[in-house]
């Protein structure tokens, strides 16, 4: 069989949104500071639909072309702390989930181009899409430049498989979907690093912008004090925590906020997976750590260490199990956490001054005057949450 069907088989699992950031990891990753990704419906049958990301980054000689991008690396060497990647596979397979056919124009000593189709042909031919005059502007433009690559998915399969006109409103909320993703995912980098990523343009309405999950600049956020815990000969890391704020906005992302509790597993400082519990309460039992409202303020962040790392991520480097030398050590720490959640609630509860004043005047007597703004908002919001609460009852 060869690399390629070997990559196609191994590519299952992987959303759009991970395939891509598979591509922005490897751009981090070669020094680019300016990443554009876009995805082009050409048609109500997608024949010459394409995806294409872009970046600023050291580009690739013919040796990174042909022995790294295109094939399995060997005892792939780590390159420090700027370095994303892990295993050497997450282009091809990442890639493959979704097309057929991969093209990679690049320049760092000279201008390169190489296709991949997922039955091992490698040659020079550049797909359909490049007729699209953007295509053909934005490969101009890279070798005009001194270093960058351009990564092409054509040929797509899973986004195009449907033959119906919805597909095109389908191809466009993956796409959605993925930039919700990046700015969750790269929050750190976009916030803290210089690196900007672009979904559909290059103008300053499509750079997008970071997602804290743990809101820290909102003042109503408690953040609970660090905890250490130790892996052994794996390394250690730190347990950071936040109790977000009770009342905050509908959070622009891909999921509720009881799936955004939890843990929130970095590496490297690029968010690997998070929500939820991981397995680690008593599966089954009444103290089953289950994602419901009672946890839904409690985020944790671990940046995983570089020790052992491979026993923490999947092939996809997408997913994270809890290796079992790791598991009673979180386990007896994220319990503790949890504690202190409780015991802040409890805290919180007695000292809350909107529903002090809700509970000393009926809501029609209650003198708003000298609120401040986003007092006034908590304390609709939580008269509506008592309305609620009668209703149910």
């Amino acid at each position: 069989m060869n690399q390629s069907k070997i990559f196609k088989n191994l590519s299952l699992g992987y959303s759009l949104a991970e395939s891509l950031s598979e591509l922005a990891d490897n751009s981090i990753t070669h020094n680019s500071k300016n990443i554009f990704v876009y995805m082009y419906w050409a048609d109500d049958y997608g024949r010459n639909s394409f995806v294409m990301v872009v970046d600023d980054g050291d580009g690739m000689s013919e040796d990174d072309l042909l022995k790294k991008a295109f094939s399995v690396q060997e005892n792939r060497p780590d390159g420090g702390n700027n370095d994303l990647g892990l295993y050497g596979m997450g282009l091809k397979t990442g890639s493959f989930q979704h097309c057929n056919k991969i093209t990679i124009l690049t320049k760092k000593n000279k201008f390169l181009k190489k296709s991949l189709d997922c039955e091992g042909v490698l040659g020079d031919k550049l797909p359909s899409c490049y007729e699209n005059s953007f295509v053909k502007n934005q490969i101009e433009e890279l070798k005009k430049t001194k270093t960058g690559t351009i990564i092409i998915w054509s040929q797509l399969e899973k986004l195009v498989e449907s033959r119906s006109r919805d597909t095109a409103i389908n191809f466009y909320n993956e796409y959605d979907k993925a930039r919700k993703h990046f700015k969750l995912i790269y929050n750190d980098f976009l916030s803290n690093k210089g690196i900007n990523i672009y979904f559909g343009g290059s103008k300053k309405e499509n750079l997008i912008k970071p997602y804290d999950p743990f809101f820290k600049k909102n003042i109503e956020t408690k953040k609970l004090e660090d905890i250490k815990v130790n892996f052994y000969n794996s390394g250690d890391a730190n347990l950071s925590t936040w109790i977000i704020p009770k009342y905050t906005e509908k959070e622009d992302t891909n999921f509720t906020r009881n799936e955004m509790q939890g843990i929130y597993f970095y590496r490297r400082g690029r968010l690997i997976s998070f929500g939820g519990w991981y397995g680690l309460g008593s599966e089954g039992t009444p103290e089953e750590w289950g994602m419901n409202d009672k946890y839904n303020r409690l985020r944790i962040r671990i940046e995983i260490p570089d020790q052992d790392i491979k026993h923490w991520l999947s092939t996809s480097k997408n997913k994270i199990v809890i290796p079992e030398f790791a598991v009673r050590s979180l386990y007896k720490k994220i319990s503790l956490l949890r504690k202190q959640y409780l015991d802040y609630l409890k805290l919180e509860k007695k000292t809350d001054p909107i529903k002090n004043v809700v509970n000393l005047n009926p809501p029609s007597k209650i003198d708003i005057n000298g609120l401040s703004e986003k007092s006034i908002i908590d304390l609709k919001n939580y008269i509506n949450e008592l309305r609620l609460s009668n209703d149910e009852s």
